[in-house]
């Protein structure tokens, strides 16, 4: 037959018991805070990133733009509708900006190939192979990462 326990030995017991239950909260609280923290970071990176497939498709756009724009003949540049078009050009970059977009500065830097792809090369510095001499296609950072990377002449 079990003996009974005494009041001091259920009371020990019960206290254990209530330890462990408060310790598995507190880890279940944690976890749940954790949890919440992780989605709200998922959040806020989604939507710092959610107008990258809108933007990448514009850019097509913006290179001719600025393909046009830099063709311009010298006698009409100072039309009222090509000072216009200027002007529309420096709007686009703002707006990208203020959408967390930038131009990547690639030219007179070693070719990086997490930002720029190779797609010649040229004669240049023998002692400097591998920089970029010039862009065939700007490259876009979004918010720091590669929205789309540079197409570049490299020197040889």
């Amino acid at each position: 037959m079990k003996e009974e326990l005494s009041v001091e030995e259920r009371l020990a017991e019960c206290e254990l018991r209530a330890e462990e239950y408060l310790t598995g909260w507190k880890r279940a609280k944690a976890d749940l805070e954790n949890v919440r923290k992780d989605e709200e970071r998922m959040r806020n990176e989604f939507a710092r990133f959610a107008a990258a497939p809108v933007v990448r498709d514009l850019l097509p756009v913006i290179d001719t733009f600025r393909i046009a724009l830099a063709h311009l003949p010298e006698n009409v540049k100072q039309e009222q509708w090509a000072v216009g078009l200027t002007l529309l050009d420096r709007q686009l970059e703002e707006a990208l900006r203020a959408q967390g977009v930038e131009r990547m500065e690639t030219v007179g830097k070693p070719l990086d190939p997490e930002y720029a792809e190779a797609v010649g090369s040229e004669k240049g510095d023998p002692n400097e192979p591998g920089v970029v001499l010039r862009e065939a296609q700007t490259g876009y950072l979004l918010h720091g990462k590669v929205l789309r990377p540079a197409k570049v002449i490299v020197s040889e």
